[in-house]
């Protein structure tokens, strides 16, 4: 980030009008995210939820909001297994890895379950009870699927990475 010296009002705004947004965030520091999920369709094999991912600065306003879609395994009510969707609540999502590869996130804390992953996937064989973020969705079948879901994933952590500095939420709803 450039050092600004002693300048007229004039001159701060022509330089302020080149602060890009990861400078804007070092400045602000802190931040965290919340993201809310709806969901919004059950099939035999699918549950299909839009998210509203929200950054806050320390001061509690909003920085900036992403939104998408995730795919995950049929909601079973009577079961908290690891093929099923995640139960209603609000967890922490903290940094983690894939197949042994840096740069995830994982869903923590859900009762009697563990590594739920944020990765890729575009239908329900890709998940055993992960999250798989999509740009779009739509059904085949019985089952829902989302589309372009790397480029999603890479939205997605990218803002958590940028945003995300004292702690990322989720709550399903």
């Amino acid at each position: 980030m450039k050092k600004l010296g002693k300048l007229t009002l004039k001159e701060l705004k022509g330089e302020l009008e080149t602060i890009d947004q990861l400078e804007i965030i070092q400045l602000l520091g802190g931040g965290n995210v919340v993201i809310n999920t709806v969901r919004d369709g059950y099939g035999d094999n699918s549950t299909v939820s839009s998210f509203t991912a929200t950054a806050y600065d320390d001061e509690g306003s909003v920085m900036n909001e992403m939104t998408g879609y995730f795919l995950e395994p049929a909601w079973d009510e009577g079961s908290n297994g690891a093929d099923t969707a995640i139960p209603y609540g609000t967890y922490n999502v903290i940094p983690s890895t894939y197949n042994g590869d840096p740069g995830y996130f994982e869903i923590a804390n859900v009762p009697d379950r563990s590594q739920i992953k944020i990765h890729a996937g575009n239908f329900h064989e890709d998940t055993t009870g992960c999250l798989l973020p999509g740009t779009n969705t739509a059904i085949s079948g019985s089952d829902y699927e989302v589309y372009s879901s790397g480029n999603k994933l890479t939205e997605l952590t990218n803002f958590l990475n940028n945003y995300g500095d004292d702690g990322i939420q989720i709550n399903i709803e």
